[in-house]
């Protein structure tokens, strides 16, 4: 699948998976740290109560502040279409990571 060489000022380095919404790992070149990139697509953007659940999931996630959570660093609008992204700091779990390995 082609992606995006950039959303917003994080460089895109690999697509995790889509569905509603695009996650990618990606890498802050500010920061020099890789994060997660969760980017709506264009028909999901366009629902308001699609993009209405996006943003309070963002939120949520912004005030989780545990171990072993991923801390959301931004929740912006992008350009193409208009579509929200996030980006969180990237974890990789055993079971995501087991599951990888099992493609």
């Amino acid at each position: 699948m082609k992606h995006p060489d950039y959303i917003g000022k994080y460089v895109i380095e690999e697509h995790l998976g889509g569905g509603m919404s695009n996650v990618y790992r990606a890498r802050d070149p500010i920061l020099e740290k890789t994060v997660a990139i969760k980017i709506m697509t264009v028909d999901a953007a366009s629902d308001p109560e699609s993009r209405s659940r996006f943003l309070r999931e963002a939120r949520l996630a912004a005030g989780l502040a545990n171990v072993g959570s991923s801390a959301l660093a931004s929740v912006k609008s992008f350009s193409i279409g208009d579509s929200p992204y996030g980006a969180s700091d990237f974890a990789v779990s055993k079971t995501s990571h087991s599951r990888s390995n099992n493609f």
